[in-house]
């Protein structure tokens, strides 16, 4: 059988490694994501705080909250973050779009771990 069609014998082994190399990929993403510790001194020690709308729909915290909570709660420390994008464009080039982080000054010393670069 495999002589008469090669293409389909080739097709479907070129099918299965492609469909096992996936799920190995997915699984393997999974674990580091699901079961795998945080990378930060002691990680059990870190929460995630958010507000809850009348509707009971989670929503971040407003900065002037986390304020408040950072100078009323018993912490080691409180920082906030925030998800953006900015666009990027360089003289008559197209603006190239840029998903970037905006943290509190205590976002590093929060989680343990030093910045990459030092701002005054």
């Amino acid at each position: 059988m495999p002589r008469r069609s090669p293409v389909f014998l080739f097709t479907s082994i070129a099918s299965l490694a492609l469909g096992i190399g996936a799920v190995v990929a997915i699984l393997t993403a999974a674990h580091q994501l699901l079961f795998e510790p945080l990378p930060f001194p002691e990680e059990d020690r870190l929460a995630f705080v958010s507000e809850v709308e009348p509707s009971g729909a989670a929503t971040g915290v407003a900065l002037q909250n986390m304020l408040d909570f950072r100078e009323s709660a018993s912490l080691d420390a409180m920082a906030g973050y925030r998800r953006r994008t900015f666009g990027l464009r360089s003289g008559s080039e197209r603006a190239v779009v840029v998903p970037v982080g905006l943290v509190t000054s205590d976002f590093f010393r929060a989680l343990g771990v030093a910045s990459a670069i030092k701002c005054s």
